[in-house]
């Protein structure tokens, strides 16, 4: 089993959508070997790790523990990452994204919470030169790099952030959404944060889709919740936007969305079949059914 560099804390949680607390259990360790019991809400169908790491562990968790803890994973030297790899990589990601978005992104100021290295706004930028950005980022050492590269980030988690913070035209948040701790907090957040019209753009793994791909439920701890295209149409039309984009078909892990803020009342809904259907999606016969078959098509298709 993997371990900490510390000893966290630990906390229990209800559901941050619905606020339930009947769940079912789909795992109990997380892919680096750590325990992190994740369940699903029985009442609305939302993923995430419960007990779960409080505010400040996670805190120490990406200052001390989450950058080496995922190169082992990944087989990968430490030695052998550096920021600047982080930030090249990441420029290619997001000057690739804003390209495709190209209709989408409001001229003003962009704001994008989990900036790492400064990379995605740097692609941004590449490609909408007179965009004002800002990064929000709680590794200290990667916020540094990124004001290095003269990307102004600012270093924190959301839930915690006390900074007099501009009012923006776009807020991004690109294969961050997992790793918050309070996901209805960060959405009202930023529903307040963005000017009327302000566009919202999500970049988040479709937690369903990736275990269907891996043929087994797949967690780890720094995704205290996973999504699926139901749990996020969720938070985002509650909090008062309205849809513009929703792709589940550009990346075989990823869904994209845009959503742009709205003065209609919010569509506040609980799906009732959401939690039945994502957990007969996840039901390890039918994972291990899917790879099987996903396999045989491959070898047809190597042959033809």
């Amino acid at each position: 089993m993997s371990k900490l560099s510390f000893n966290p804390e630990y906390e229990n949680c209800t559901c941050n959508y619905c606020g339930g607390f009947d769940f079912k259990t789909l795992s109990k360790k997380d892919r680096y070997g750590l325990n992190a019991k994740t369940v699903i809400c029985k009442k609305c169908g939302l993923i995430f790790i419960n007990p779960r790491m409080t505010n400040e562990s996670y805190r120490k968790f990406y200052q001390d523990s989450y950058r080496g803890l995922l190169l082992k994973y990944k087989n990968r030297e430490e030695k052998n990452w550096n920021l600047e790899k982080n930030f090249v990589s990441a420029e290619k990601l997001g000057s690739s994204l804003a390209r495709s978005l190209a209709k989408d992104v409001n001229s003003g100021t962009i704001i994008e919470i989990g900036s790492s290295t400064g990379g995605i706004l740097a692609g941004f930028k590449s490609v909408f030169p007179d965009l004002e950005v800002l990064g929000i980022e709680p590794s200290e050492k990667e916020a540094n790099f990124a004001n290095l590269k003269h990307i102004n980030t600012k270093v924190g988690l959301i839930e915690g952030i006390k900074l007099n913070l501009p009012k923006a035209d776009n807020i991004i948040i690109v294969r961050s959404l997992n790793h918050l701790l309070d996901p209805k907090y960060f959405f009202s957040w930023a529903y307040n944060q963005l000017k009327d019209n302000g566009k919202l753009v999500i970049v988040v793994l479709d937690f369903v889709k990736s275990c269907n791909r891996r043929n087994k439920i797949l967690t780890q701890i720094d995704h205290p919740f996973m999504f699926t295209p139901g749990s996020l149409k969720n938070f985002v039309e509650s909090s008062g936007f309205k849809i513009e984009l929703f792709d589940l078909t550009e990346s075989p892990d990823y869904i994209k969305l845009v959503a742009k803020k709205t003065h209609d009342s919010p569509n506040v809904k609980i799906e009732e079949n959401l939690y039945s259907e994502t957990v007969k999606k996840l039901n390890p016969s039918r994972l291990y059914f899917n790879y099987l078959a996903n396999k045989m098509i491959k070898r047809i298709w190597l042959k033809s």
